[in-house]
């Protein structure tokens, strides 16, 4: 579970850099 919460927070950070 926690691999699956830092993946997440992890791939909204990705785009939310990238905008």
């Amino acid at each position: 579970m926690y691999i699956i919460v830092l993946r997440k927070k992890h791939s909204y950070n990705v785009p939310k850099s990238v905008k």
